[in-house]
């Protein structure tokens, strides 16, 4: 067994590290967004219905908020509280689900609608 290859050897510099991958949440945000200020471009009743409903969720989430201040000290708000983050995520996967089910997607896309 001869050891002189690997006294002499010099070693190989370190491969340069890959380039990151682009961040895709930007793109995402920004797709959305320009989904967005089109549908709300189309028509007046969409701008309408889209204001009232940021109203409404921004009143929601007011008296929530109202709602576990007012549990802070309670020795048994884990049970309250436990409903309204249900409250939370149910309200949040039921407007996930709504916005991309097929039949808005269809009726969206049909003219005249």
């Amino acid at each position: 067994m001869s050891t002189a290859g690997a006294r002499g050897a010099v070693p190989a510099p370190p491969s340069p590290a890959p380039p990151p991958a682009p961040a895709l949440t930007p793109v995402f945000v920004r797709l959305k967004l320009s989904l967005l200020r089109n549908g709300l471009r189309q028509s007046g009743g969409r701008r309408a219905v889209f204001v009232a409903s940021a109203v409404f969720v921004g009143l929601f989430t007011v008296l929530q908020l109202i709602g576990l201040v007012a549990l802070r000290g309670y020795p048994h708000a884990a049970g309250p509280v436990l409903v309204l983050a249900a409250v939370l995520g149910l309200g949040w996967a039921g407007r996930c689900c709504r916005c991309s089910s097929p039949a808005v997607t269809r009726r969206s896309t049909r003219p005249g609608w």
